[in-house]
């Protein structure tokens, strides 16, 4: 007769019960493996449900199962068998999900650390728009430039320098100043040309210690951009190539062809055909031009005087109004300055700019602040949210109670990870940094972000709790 479809039932299940044990070194093993032998022994199509046998199993399998987690039963059935015999696929989709996990944890790393290095520029950035560096910038030049005229006018008395050698009357130039080279006034009552020759030394190491400031600062705005554009090697030359290749084919397409019609003077020999562009024209497109029109921010200006200070210097004023405009402007004087002076005083100095050069510093911010407010609203919630499903799972596969996730349940997870924390980037400002409870926790947008990946039953408890809170004020109105 056939066999009792309970018993069969139950002694498959005590025999995924029993590898288990076995697997975790439980010697309860043993006692299932026994009954279910005896069973088999006399025959599972032999045996009923009232058999000795039979009702000892049945309670060895039920006080075993109490012990263990709720489900735990339908974890083993629906795993195949797992813990008896490997399953190379299911190896092999484990092993993937953990190299996935390791490699998604170095690009969480590195975009943190992108968004703190913004964070840290911003700071800094704002600091120094606070010291209103090109006011600043101007004050110390023009103060420099009037220390440096009182220096040529103390010259004139019996002065000597104290490296050089120069003889009297010479003026004395201002590398020479700051090097401190200049050896005191003969004349011991002309205090005003000492304090000239201190008060340059000092303009010079405030504008220099600035200029280094906003060089420095500059630099790093150009590089952190960069760097959050293409975070990761080879993203530039990807994109490089992308464009230009999009660019060619754009060439290519876009063309018409192109009737030759005849001239004039007499038909062509090829009068009549169509012709095309041809790819070799496609390949040598004109480079876009760099933008630079005439700024007096642009620091290649400055440059261009430095290198040719002086031509300038000693060019007739002809030759100055036929210099190009980008030039000829910054030669002019400017509210009584000597604008030539100050450049050439800044280039003896191996400044990296002079006042009409220093970018605006609220310029420089605005791009890292729009990074900012792009990597903490989307990009690193939402990695930080599907790095806490991933987690999850990783958490998961430690457990051979539990069923290995497949690819689909993982993916929907994660996706639903990253959703979960850029909602909670949405609603962050006003709902929980203003919350003395919340506050109390210590935990902020992405680590929260993470513990919603990780349970994603926080999440849906927070919009339950946030429907709530919408039903009863919308209820109040009109009450």
């Amino acid at each position: 007769m056939p066999a009792d479809p309970n018993i069969v039932e139950l002694v498959d299940d005590a025999k995924l019960l029993a590898s288990y044990f076995r697997k975790i070194g439980d010697q309860r093993s043993g006692e299932l493996l026994t009954r279910v032998s005896a069973i088999e022994k006399a025959g599972i199509n032999r045996v009923s449900m009232g058999d000795p046998n039979v009702v000892q199993l049945n309670a060895l399998f039920t006080s075993f199962v109490s012990t263990l987690p709720a489900g735990a039963v339908l974890n083993l059935r629906s795993s195949g068998g797992i813990f008896v015999k490997i399953d190379r696929k299911k190896s092999v989709w484990l092993a993937t999900l953990v190299l996935a996990s390791i490699f998604f944890m170095f690009v969480v790393g590195q975009l943190t650390h992108i968004y703190n290095r913004g964070v840290d520029l911003a700071a800094d950035l704002a600091a120094l728009e606070a010291q209103k560096p090109l006011q600043k910038f101007g004050i110390l030049e023009r103060n420099l430039l009037y220390a440096e005229a009182r220096l040529e006018d103390g010259s004139s008395a019996n002065i000597t320098t104290a490296a050089t050698g120069d003889k009297p009357g010479k003026s004395i130039n201002s590398a020479a100043v700051m090097k401190g080279i200049i050896s005191p006034p003969s004349d011991p009552v002309d205090n005003q040309y000492r304090l000239a020759q201190e008060a340059s030394q000092q303009y010079v190491a405030e504008l220099t210690e600035l200029d280094q400031k906003i060089n420095a600062l500059e630099a790093e705005t150009r590089d952190f951009q960069k760097q959050a554009t293409y975070p990761f090697m080879g993203m530039e030359t990807m994109s490089s190539w992308l464009n230009r290749t999009s660019t060619r084919w754009a060439c290519l397409l876009l063309q018409r062809p192109v009737q030759l019609v005849a001239a004039a003077s007499g038909a062509p020999k090829d009068a009549g055909k169509v012709t095309t562009r041809s790819r070799s024209n496609c390949d040598s497109l004109p480079q876009a031009s760099n933008g630079y029109g005439y700024s007096p921010r642009f620091v290649g200006m400055r440059n261009t005087f430095c290198n040719d200070i002086g031509r300038f210097e000693n060019g007739s004023s002809e030759a100055i109004d036929n210099l190009p405009p980008i030039i000829k402007a910054s030669l002019e004087d400017r509210f009584g300055i000597d604008v030539m002076k100050v450049i050439d005083l800044n280039c003896k100095l191996g400044l990296n700019y002079y006042s009409d050069s220093v970018p605006f510093i609220s310029v420089l911010s605005k791009p890292v602040s729009s990074i900012i407010s792009f990597y903490s609203f989307m990009v690193l919630p939402c990695l930080f949210g599907a790095f806490g499903a991933l987690m999850y799972y990783m958490r998961r596969v430690l457990d051979p109670r539990a069923v290995d996730p497949s690819l689909t349940r993982t993916l929907h997870r994660v996706a639903l990870g990253a959703l979960s924390g850029m909602i909670l980037a949405w609603l962050w400002n006003g709902m929980f940094n203003a919350n003395e409870d919340f506050r109390a926790v210590g935990l902020g947008v992405f680590a929260l972000a993470f513990v919603f990946g990780f349970s994603i039953d926080v999440f849906f408890v927070f919009l339950d709790r946030l429907v709530r809170l919408s039903t009863d004020a919308v209820n109040r109105i009109g009450a």
